[in-house]
This record gives C-alpha cells, structure tokens and sequence, in this order.
C-alpha cells in the first residue's frame, strides 16, 4: 500500500510539472481535458461550467491561502 501511495504522489507531481505548475496544489479544473468520442480534447471546465458567482468565491479562497474559510 505505501508503494502505491508514493508511485500516485510522484505521477501526480510529474502531471503538475508537466502543466508548468510548483505544486500539485495549483492544479484546477482548467488543467483537466476529456476526449470526447469525435477524438475532441474539451476542458473539462467548458464541460461543467460553475453555478454564476461560484467561480468568483473559488478564486477568492485560492487567493486568501487554504486557511480561508468561504461563508455561503
């Protein structure tokens, strides 16, 4: 089991190096692509776009660092 754990975390900061990223953590859903059956690459935040006012409270606890805490 630990083996999996640490081959998943060093395939995950390989993907975030790939995307030009520091971190795992700075992945978002712009950096996620589907391909669709027509062989189309479409990001997945074009697929399911956030509710109107919900990409604005993302950004804004990204910003604030992880200890942000977002009413709603």
């Amino acid at each position: 089991m630990m083996n999996y754990i640490l081959q998943l975390r060093q395939g995950v900061f390989a993907l975030a190096a790939a995307c030009g990223l520091a971190s795992p953590r700075e992945l978002n859903r712009t950096h996620v692509v589907y391909k669709n059956e027509y062989g189309r690459a479409v990001r997945v935040s074009d697929l399911f776009p956030y509710p109107r006012g919900a990409e604005r409270v993302t950004q804004t606890a990204r910003i604030a660092g992880d200890n942000a805490t977002v009413a709603r």
